[in-house]
């Protein structure tokens, strides 16, 4: 990125410090959040704003602007925490649940590890490295539509809904 950006090492370390700063303030809020108004709407939510994040990286070019762009936008990881441990544990039956948990993030290291990372490299060594990014926004956008096919499971609106 400092090629492409311009950027010395120490504005690429500051701007990119932001995911780490995303990573801890949004891995806190967004299941926080999932508690009081739902897994659905927050998933649609966090991870439509998680597919700016990737544009973000692509279009600005400035470091400060850059860190606080990413800051507010790299909420992906916060949805981590729901789609692959706490929805499944409320959907599933118990006795299935360490098997569900297991197959979900094995397949997630496989086709988030190796798989996706993989073919991003490709189409980005045909088409330029801003395809990663792209690919990476839709990948978010995938996760957009699924959820709102979920069924929601946090507990306070199970029970509001009875």
């Amino acid at each position: 990125m400092s090629e492409v950006k311009g950027f010395t090492g120490g504005q690429l370390s500051f701007a990119l410090s932001g995911i780490g700063i995303a990573w801890i303030l949004w891995g806190a809020l967004v299941p926080g959040i999932s508690d009081r108004i739902g897994r659905k709407p927050t998933m649609i939510g966090f991870t439509t704003l998680s597919a700016l994040a990737p544009v973000a990286i692509i279009s600005v070019d400035s470091p400060g602007l850059l860190f606080a762009a990413l800051v507010l936008t790299y909420t992906g990881m916060g949805c981590f925490t729901l789609f692959m441990a706490t929805i499944p544990a409320e959907t599933v039956p118990r006795h299935l649940m360490a098997t569900c948990l297991g197959l979900i993030m094995g397949t997630g290291e496989i086709v988030g590890g190796f798989i996706a990372p993989w073919m991003a490299g490709i189409f980005s060594d045909a088409f330029g490295l801003q395809v990663s990014m792209f690919i990476s926004s839709a990948a978010a956008a995938v996760v957009v539509l699924l959820s709102f096919a979920l069924k929601e499971t946090a507990p306070l609106k199970v029970v509001m809904a009875r």
